[in-house]
């Protein structure tokens, strides 16, 4: 992202860039056999909230200014999400077997939660902003 803000490119295009590289990163770990690979059903949930999950760790780092802080994010995520919920077809420490609907990078409910999140933070982002500018 620094590199894309230096170069010019406006917040808001960065972020969309960025995000879908970011789903596209994650596209072989779920549709090749690591371990982590889902029903082919479940990877264009998957892949969708990749983008979403993408625009929230990149607006923390727009918001917060600092890589840091969005990569921790996304550790604390993984640590959390993939022990309580479980990757790819394992169940984890909660039990929940219908990852399409409760998983929260695959299912359905989890892709509304995490753009419900990212609304948030835009919201924030953008007000922040306009009182940068009026400053």
């Amino acid at each position: 992202m620094g590199s894309l803000e230096r170069a010019g490119g406006s917040p808001s295009g960065i972020l969309i860039g960025t995000s879908l590289a970011f789903s596209l990163w994650h596209l072989s770990a779920v549709s090749l056999k690591t371990g982590f690979d889902l029903p082919a059903a479940e990877i264009p949930v998957f892949m969708i909230n990749a983008a979403v999950m993408g625009a929230a760790w990149g607006l923390l780092r727009l918001i917060s200014g600092s890589v840091i802080v969005a990569s921790a994010s996304h550790g604390l995520w993984n640590g959390l999400a993939y022990v309580l919920f479980g990757y790819g077809s394992k169940i984890g420490a909660l039990g929940i077997k219908k990852g399409a609907l409760f998983g929260p990078e695959n299912g359905v409910l989890g892709l509304a939660v995490s753009a419900v999140f990212v609304a948030v933070l835009w919201r924030w982002w953008r007000t922040r902003a306009a009182a940068g500018a009026r400053c």
